[in-house]
């Protein structure tokens, strides 16, 4: 089985490229821009300060990655130059992915068994596809477009000082959000949650695959500190309203927990900045690279992740890799990797009473959030990227008709 993965720039296609060339199914992997992880661009991003070295490390290629990559980098360049002009985010992507999916060849297709794409960037690859007589399947990041509409106007209602990162979709880029969905062979997403999403859409339910994500568990890994220091919570990510930081902050300025910080890890706008409060034991760190986040969260007890809509949460599967039992919601893959109770709680998004509920219960009982901290690490480890790609090749093989 041959096949072409065309990813213009998401993280975990890198995962599974490399997870499809281990088990010799990547005929081409055609992204935006990626750097091998001994080349030389790597090894200068990893000396430049952190704002430079977070943007060139996601994009370098886990290790063992071997295939031959078909680079875009004009495209991509392009679009990150016009973003920092200020112009339109949606507009700039969309036409990032329009040209990036007519630069791949009839040839190039019709020489693969089947076609992956992904979300935002598939409408044309899967139309030249079934005109091909190829599978074309869709590798959907986050949930259903209008789900997320939905989302975004509850949170205009709920947070509305906290409206600059929400949205209002495009028509043209929710049209062709849809037409990939409705032409895909199959539809491939990594939590159950967004599956409902999609299927009260109106896609249909046996048309989708739930493959979730994997964690590097050597890179984050179990490495507990013994040197006495507070009880922490910690939350990684975009401090935004999506991601649930008002309700944390209002969790946090409810408990008024003595002997206990919050650290809030992540990039935040100059808006954001001025919503946050000072507070008892809440401490913000900015944007930090993926080494400094593992190293971080292993200085944590607990880690709080009470976002109103994900495709996956990876950050979830780190925090558990480095032993901390999570704090999530319904709206992330917490209901598909969390045990209730032995290695986290999921609360339903924007329950208040529930999070405080949840943190004060970790307050309480700290001895056995150290225990429950061993569990967490278990569970990740059975979450590798060498069962995700397993999982798709198995997919693909049934979906391709190939045994």
């Amino acid at each position: 089985m041959k096949v072409l993965l065309a990813h213009p720039g998401t993280q975990h296609s890198f995962h599974l490229a490399r997870e499809l060339d281990r088990q010799g199914s990547l005929a081409a992997f055609y992204t935006g821009i990626a750097f091998r992880p001994d080349g030389v661009i790597a090894r200068l991003g990893r000396a430049l300060s952190t704002p430079h070295r977070k943007g060139i490390g996601n994009r370098i290629l886990p290790d063992g990655f071997s295939a031959a990559i078909q680079r875009r980098p004009i495209g991509e360049l392009r679009a990150l130059w016009q973003l920092r002009r200020g112009m339109d985010e949606q507009t700039v992507l969309h036409r990032r992915n329009e040209s990036f999916q007519r630069s791949i060849s009839d040839e190039a297709i019709a020489e693969t068994n089947a076609v992956i794409g992904v979300d935002t960037a598939g409408w044309i690859l899967a139309d030249r596809c079934r005109n091909l007589g190829r599978p074309f399947l869709l590798d959907q990041s986050i949930g259903h477009p209008d789900a997320k509409q939905a989302m975004h106007n509850e949170m205009r209602s709920a947070f509305p000082e906290w409206t600059e990162d929400s949205e209002q979709r495009r028509l043209e880029v929710r049209d062709a959000e849809i037409k990939e969905q409705t032409d895909a062979t199959a539809i491939v997403t990594a939590s159950s949650f967004a599956k409902q999403t999609l299927v009260e859409n109106g896609v249909p339910a046996e048309k989708i695959h739930v493959i979730p994500y994997g964690v590097d568990t050597a890179r984050f890994s179990l490495n507990r500190s013994t040197v006495p220091r507070p009880f922490r919570f910690v939350f990684v990510g975009l401090l935004t309203a999506r991601k649930g930081i008002p309700l944390l902050l209002q969790t946090w300025s409810r408990l008024a927990a003595s002997g206990a910080e919050l650290w809030l890890i992540g990039p935040a706008s100059d808006t954001a900045r001025t919503l946050i409060p000072r507070l008892n034991g809440l401490r913000q760190f900015g944007s930090v690279s993926q080494p400094e986040v593992s190293r971080l969260l292993s200085e944590c007890d607990i880690f709080v992740f009470p976002s109103f809509f994900e495709g996956f949460g990876l950050v979830l599967l780190e925090a558990m890799a480095c032993g901390l039992p999570v704090i999530t919601t319904t709206a992330t893959a917490g209901p598909d990797i969390v045990k209730e109770g032995e290695d986290g709680w999921v609360i339903h998004p924007g329950d208040l009473d529930g999070l405080v509920n949840a943190m004060q219960r970790c307050l309480d009982h700290r001895d056995r959030v150290s225990k429950m901290g061993l569990s967490a690490r278990k569970t990740a480890e059975r979450f590798t990227w060498g069962a995700y790609g397993d999982r798709w090749v198995e997919t693909l093989r049934n979906v391709a008709g190939i045994k």
